[in-house]
């Protein structure tokens, strides 16, 4: 089993905390899956504004939401789903191999 945190912030404006866990489940001699699961949470950055509402005279500006306020979760047993507020979804597949040396 393992966690993890993480703080951040930045001078544009965001600050962010991140949160896992994962437990791994060993089915078989050789094939081992895990269990996830991740929250993110973010603030949005003081030059992030919608598509066309920011001013031309801004020194500095981006409709990205990326960079927008927002909370995501992940989760999952080796195909994990991720989901944003703002409407961005995806699956995540993971396969991992370890070679052994043939002795």
């Amino acid at each position: 089993m393992g966690t993890y945190y993480c703080n951040y912030c930045d001078d544009w404006g965001i600050t962010s905390h991140i949160a896992s866990i994962k437990l791994l489940l060993k089915l078989a001699k050789i094939f081992t899956v895990y269990l996830m699961y991740c929250y993110y949470i973010q603030t949005a950055s003081n030059y992030f504004a919608p598509y066309e509402k920011h001013l031309s005279t801004e020194q500095y500006y981006t409709p990205d939401y990326d960079f927008s306020a927002f909370s995501a979760n992940q989760y999952g047993f080796g195909f994990n789903h991720y989901q944003r507020t703002d409407g961005l979804s995806a699956n995540i597949g993971t396969l991992g191999v370890i070679l052994l040396p043939i002795k």
